[in-house]
């Protein structure tokens, strides 16, 4: 179940950053907005957006900065 949160947040920073330039504080706020419509624990610490970042960049090749 874990990994399919992961792989939705992901999703969604990615394509966030696709559309616009975003702060961590930014992309907190996104996921939060976000955390009621897709029902999931998307309420996350800009630390967590950070490993996103690395995650990402090892899983997808997408190199994130910020």
């Amino acid at each position: 179940m874990a990994n399919i949160e992961f792989l939705k947040r992901h999703s969604l920073i990615i394509s966030r950053l696709k559309s616009k330039p975003s702060s961590l504080q930014d992309l907190q706020a996104y996921l939060k907005s976000q955390d009621g419509i897709l029902g999931d624990k998307l309420d996350v610490a800009p630390r967590t957006i950070q490993r996103d970042f690395e995650e990402i960049q090892v899983s997808f090749e997408i190199e994130i900065k910020y």
